[in-house]
């Protein structure tokens, strides 16, 4: 049952991309920016927050969740871990 469950996905996705009417998915993918300098952060976090990547079906727009200076905390990594 699973697999005609997958082939029935498949083939309405397939039918979408054929009559054009697909919308990509959009996705986000959450960074943490830590730098030797204020401003080395702020550029990166600046950089990132307008780079979007893109193919046939996936938008991908990356979120900086922190910007900060110095090294990478435990408080870092769990603001990096709860987030979806």
């Amino acid at each position: 049952k699973r697999a005609d469950t997958y082939q029935s996905a498949l083939m309405d996705s397939v039918r979408a991309m054929m009559s054009g009417d697909a919308q990509k998915e959009r996705r986000e993918m959450c960074v943490v920016v830590k730098a030797d300098v204020k401003g080395s952060a702020e550029a990166l976090s600046r950089a990132f927050s307008e780079l979007t990547l893109e193919n046939e079906e996936t938008i991908v727009a990356i979120k900086v969740l922190v910007a900060d200076v110095g090294e990478v905390t435990k408080t870092d990594v769990t603001i990096a871990s709860v987030t979806p």
